[in-house]
């Protein structure tokens, strides 16, 4: 059997990847990429039921 794209520990490590891009557009004060990242971010916590 193939090993698993999706595991707890790759949708961790796409949830920190993407919350760091958030704080650095938040920085950089690009809201249009701040809101795809928070919207990236949401559909992940909605798919995997993780909570911050």
């Amino acid at each position: 059997m193939k090993k698993p794209y999706l595991t707890e520990e790759t949708i961790k490590q796409a949830f920190t990847f993407l919350k760091s891009r958030k704080d650095h557009a938040h920085t950089m004060k690009n809201k249009e990429w701040e809101s795809e990242f928070e919207n990236s971010l949401r559909v992940i916590e909605e798919l995997s039921a993780r909570k911050r």
